[in-house]
């Protein structure tokens, strides 16, 4: 990006970090048990087509981690199987990044037939519920410094999954953890590829693709540029409370239209930066090879967070 502020360099990791470092380092420390006797099921957190994840306490310490068990008896197509081996492949690489949700570790249970991850619990919710509670609940916008704060870090893991080869698939604001008030990670990489390929065809047609690409929906394939549509809608409900292509979820094939025409409702001009409002419409363009790489778009938010810094409240 040839622009006066590249020279900038500013990272949201050299921001304070109330415990959160000796946090990570005590649960780095911990051996993490490699069969289900190592642990206690407290609750179930959430429930998909074939994986459930459990609230769980390590035994022998008071230290909670959330169980993403897939249950391999309920996964009937080949593709879909070969697509939940894929992901526990790559929850196994263990993928190190300060914005993505920590898999600690892996395992296979025979007696239950299920692949286990062993997975960083985050009790404060998601991004989808933080942006929907500050609207309804304080009928307010989120300032402007906080989205560029959340954004920054949200396009930084993309950004480094994007460099290690990995498509996300299915980044929205439901997928984005909040680590606190001020940190968060992106986690549920690689769920899409646990779909069967004629469900996600289906939902492709029927269902309400708020975040999906133009080029998903003419079912053209994943590409990096796809991540970078989808951080566009993130950015662009943060700014607005409501995905861009909200307004047609009672039309599915209207939605389907606007999103292959990326036709949105554009954001206020009083309401924030234009900054923001050219970031959005660069990664929300309908030709995939004319979307920013990953690393431009963290390229972009990184410097605002540093003009945004002095506004910035915890």
């Amino acid at each position: 990006m040839d622009h006066v502020f590249a020279r900038l360099r500013y990272d949201a990791s050299s921001l304070p970090l109330p415990g959160d470092r000796e946090k990570e380092k005590d649960e780095l420390k911990i051996d993490y048990p490699t069969n289900m006797d190592g642990y206690r099921e407290i609750e179930e957190l959430g429930e998909g087509c074939f994986a459930k994840v459990m609230l769980a306490q390590v035994l022998g310490c008071r230290h909670r981690v959330a169980l993403k068990m897939i249950d391999l008896t309920k996964i009937e197509d080949k593709t879909a199987m070969q697509c939940a081996e894929r992901e526990f492949e790559l929850a196994r690489k263990l993928l190190k990044h300060s914005n993505i949700v920590r898999t600690f570790a892996t395992f296979k249970d025979p007696l239950e037939k299920t692949l286990v991850m062993v997975m960083e619990y985050m009790p404060n919710g998601d991004l989808e519920r933080y942006i929907h509670t500050t609207f309804l609940s304080k009928n307010k916008l989120t300032p402007e410094a906080r989205i560029w704060l959340y954004f920054e870090q949200i396009s930084a893991a993309i950004e480094f999954m994007h460099s290690k080869r990995i498509i996300h698939r299915d980044l929205k604001p439901a997928n984005v953890m909040l680590a606190n008030s001020w940190r968060v990670k992106v986690g549920d990489f690689g769920l899409s590829r646990m779909r069967s390929a004629a469900t996600v065809e289906v939902k492709t047609v029927c269902g309400t693709p708020y975040y999906m690409s133009p080029e998903r929906i003419l079912q053209k394939g994943y590409t990096y540029a796809s991540d970078v549509w989808s951080l566009g809608c993130i950015l662009y409900e943060l700014a607005t409370a409501v995905s861009p292509f909200f307004g047609e979820r009672h039309n599915s094939y209207s939605l389907s239209n606007k999103v292959e025409l990326a036709d949105y409702p554009p954001i206020p001009e009083d309401c924030y930066s234009p900054f923001l409002h050219e970031l959005v419409d660069l990664c929300l363009t309908a030709d995939f090879m004319a979307r920013p790489p990953a690393s431009v778009v963290h390229e972009y938010s990184r410097i605002m967070v540093h003009m945004f810094a002095k506004y910035t409240r915890f």
